[in-house]
């Protein structure tokens, strides 16, 4: 049985469940044992254990499903869209496409080094790309990751819409949360023309950091996106 130390047993439980979540032991997808072995590895109650898992559920480290059982989250094209994708036009939440991906390796300028808490020698990957919406380009994007984290990604041929179902099947790492500034400004002469406007046009700039379930940055995206036919959509609870 795993030793467990001071703190209240759910949480006990749920820390050392985690770790092996975040260790890779248990690779996204997989099948946790059920409550009653769990229960009886740890020395606690089926109760204390439903609860250790309740919290890991609401914190997106797992998945449960009536009948099925418990499951290590894994994210796909449709939940990493319908969890980190806010932009909606009078039908709902939009599903861009993108274009014109271009990968490259670069030095990092001031905001990459910062936002990815890179070391004084790291160098980044920037994917840049323009998304559509009904074939209307929609979103200029540059995104920026580690390289020293992602280094098979310039190996790739494409690159898919979403990128953090392949964060995590490709490089096991899971996007567990994102932080995001949004504000008004100008398009550039560069943006206006992936966009095809007129140089100056409004756009919405949000600039986004994802980080894994251990806190560490993974990915700055800035993405510059026209408001004419689409807003931003979020619900605070």
């Amino acid at each position: 049985m795993e030793k467990l130390d001071a703190q209240p047993l759910y949480t006990r439980v749920k820390r050392a469940l985690a770790e092996r979540i975040l260790s890779g032991i248990w690779a996204p997808g997989r099948l946790l044992p059920n409550e009653f072995q769990l229960a009886e590895e740890f020395g606690v109650s089926q109760g204390t254990v439903r609860k250790a898992l309740d919290a890991l559920a609401a914190e997106h480290l797992v998945e449960r499903h009536q009948g099925r059982g418990t499951f290590v989250a894994r994210h796909t094209s449709d939940t990493v869209h319908f969890r980190f994708f806010q932009l909606y036009d009078a039908g709902g939440r939009i599903q861009p496409d993108s274009r014109d991906v271009r990968v490259a390796v670069a030095d990092p300028s001031g905001r990459e080094r910062a936002a990815l808490a890179l070391a004084p020698e790291g160098r980044v990957i920037r994917i840049t790309r323009t998304r559509t919406h009904e074939d209307h380009p929609i979103i200029d994007e540059q995104i920026s990751l580690s390289e020293a984290l992602f280094s098979g990604l310039l190996e790739r041929e494409t690159i898919p819409n979403t990128l953090y179902d392949l964060y995590q099947t490709d490089f096991g790492i899971t996007v567990a949360r994102v932080e995001e500034n949004l504000r008004a400004a100008p398009a550039s002469e560069a943006t206006a023309r992936r966009l095809d406007c007129p140089v100056g046009t409004p756009v919405l700039a949000i600039e986004r950091v994802a980080f894994d379930y251990s806190g560490q940055p993974v990915e700055w995206r800035v993405s510059q996106c026209l408001t004419d036919s689409v807003f931003y959509h979020s619900t605070l609870k």
